[in-house]
């Protein structure tokens, strides 16, 4: 019976080992999700310019362009400067701190040797997101708010911001596509999620074949 148990000891070691990492990767996760909600809703309340609002900006006494927010959720100030830096902060907090987050917890706790590459994809997928985040924020703080546009009428503030953000977005989803080609080819699922629940489904069974070997 001892040597049974012991057995069984050595049999399921790495399968729970394995399963614990995974939690680990999960929860890690879970806490990065959390604090980029909190994060993303202190970004949309510094997008004081509603959809269809208009911002006026004097560049003497003589000339002027006018700006209307044509996005959903709204836009930030471009007249008000400590609005723009207060915008590009919470932008950062939330999508650049994200991507950090997540990049690091696959760093940390990838769960098996055989899920690294998988493991790897993701992060350098959240690593890439990183400098282009930042670009968006810089825009914010940093652009001339003309834009370099005629003066007179209606116009879009920010050209380079809009390239930033166009610019994130489509390193995003190549990104992605990217990483879920690899998790695929790695393990038949197209998400880390995905790869996860298969991974603990299968150590799952084995400790339950190892349970059912020793059982008298």
């Amino acid at each position: 019976r001892y040597e049974a148990a012991a057995s069984l000891a050595g049999d399921v070691a790495a399968p729970f080992d394995a399963i614990g990492r995974a939690c680990d990767l999960v929860l890690a996760q879970a806490a990065a999700d959390a604090a980029f909600a909190t994060a993303y809703g202190d970004y949309l309340a510094t997008l004081t310019v509603p959809q269809g609002g208009t911002e006026r900006y004097d560049v003497d006494a003589s000339r002027w362009i006018e700006f209307t927010c044509n996005a959903s959720i709204g836009c930030p100030s471009f007249v008000d400067r400590a609005a723009r830096a207060a915008s590009a902060d919470a932008w950062d907090a939330a999508f650049v701190t994200y991507n950090q987050s997540m990049a690091q917890s696959y760093r940390d706790h990838c769960p098996t040797a055989e899920l690294q590459t998988t493991c790897d994809a993701w992060a350098s997928m959240h690593d890439q997101n990183v400098p282009l985040a930042a670009g968006v924020s810089a825009a914010y703080r940093d652009e001339d708010v003309t834009g370099g546009a005629a003066y007179g009428g209606d116009t879009v503030p920010a050209p380079d911001a809009l390239a930033a953000f166009d610019a994130y977005v489509a390193g995003e989803e190549a990104a992605m596509a990217s990483a879920s080609a690899t998790t695929s080819q790695a393990t038949g699922a197209t998400s880390m999620l995905g790869a996860v629940s298969t991974l603990v489904r299968s150590e799952g069974e084995a400790i339950r074949d190892a349970a059912s070997a020793v059982r008298p």
